[in-house]
């Protein structure tokens, strides 16, 4: 379920799940608009999951089914934020090479989404930090 992270209220937003093992979308639809659900069927594997939605910062997270019950559906709820100065995303889907500053191909995904975001909306500046 998709909702505004200040007023609760329901959105449409487009759900985005790619396989990063071969950087494949699983599943790409938007949310229903009256209720803000979605449901996608995946695999065991380690997956991209992104969410956004227009006027709206997306939001970037990482799953590995490996690790959750699939006897049961899993629910989700994301909150989504506004954009306004201050407002702060964490790409969870970046990845290096262990000890070396190169991208893995993993990584794409994520960096196409964000020059998306930027694209289309052109007066919106960003900082970059890395740790």
């Amino acid at each position: 379920m998709v909702k505004d992270k200040e007023t609760k209220t329901l959105l449409e937003a487009n759900v985005l799940i790619v396989d990063l093992k071969n950087n494949f979308s699983i599943y790409n639809d938007f949310t229903s608009a009256e209720t803000g659900d979605f449901l996608a069927a995946m695999p065991r594997g380690s997956y991209l999951f992104n969410v956004q939605a227009n006027g709206y910062l997306f939001s970037s997270s990482h799953f590995e089914v490996e690790k959750i019950n699939t006897n049961k559906p899993y629910e989700l709820e994301i909150l989504l934020e506004k954009m306004a100065v201050g407002k702060n995303v964490t790409l969870q889907n970046i990845f290096f090479e262990t000890n070396k500053f190169d991208l893995l191909p993993s990584s794409a995904t994520e960096l196409g989404l964000l020059i998306n975001l930027l694209t289309e909306n052109e007066r919106l500046e960003i900082e970059v930090q890395g740790h």
